[in-house]
């Protein structure tokens, strides 16, 4: 059962945080280097990245609860375990945030851009809006290397 819930854990981490840094630094600079305008770019990759979160909340929740088994197995006091499980958690809250509050704000913010884009305080919430996206997927990118990291180092409990 260990190594199955360890298993789960090390694939959801590899898909959610190799999806995210794939859409990242190949998709997103592809997309604006190729389309026709910049408007179009950001809609194909505000697309992708929302048809990804489907995907990151399934590995969050199945990171998480196989975290959470291993910490139930895991001796008294493992700092480890809680450390793993409490990051996966803040990435999975990180998720759900883009998904549920940030992604459509963002979504909103550049409709009204298109109607109105000499509007200069809709270019300064879009910014503002899509320098957090930024900052959350890269934590999520960042925290999630570092996990996988740490777990491939981590001995195994031979269970």
């Amino acid at each position: 059962m260990t190594r199955m819930a360890r298993a789960v854990l090390l694939v959801s981490l590899a898909l959610w945080t190799g999806g995210l840094a794939t859409i990242s630094f190949v998709v997103a600079p592809t997309a604006f280097k190729v389309a026709s305008s910049r408007q179009e770019a950001g809609t194909l990759v505000g697309a992708v990245l929302r048809g990804f979160n489907r995907l990151e909340l399934v590995c969050g929740v199945l990171a998480l609860a196989a975290s959470l088994l291993l910490l139930g197995r895991r001796p008294q006091g493992s700092r480890q375990g809680f450390v793993s499980s409490a990051l996966v958690f803040t990435m999975l809250t990180i998720a759900a945030c883009l998904m549920f509050w940030i992604y459509p704000e963002a979504a909103a913010a550049r409709s009204i851009l298109q109607g109105a884009p000499e509007d200069i305080v809709s270019k300064d919430h879009f910014a503002l809006i899509h320098r957090i996206s930024v900052i959350l997927v890269s934590v999520n990118i960042f925290v999630g290397t570092g996990l996988l990291v740490c777990l491939g180092l981590r001995k195994t409990d031979g269970g």
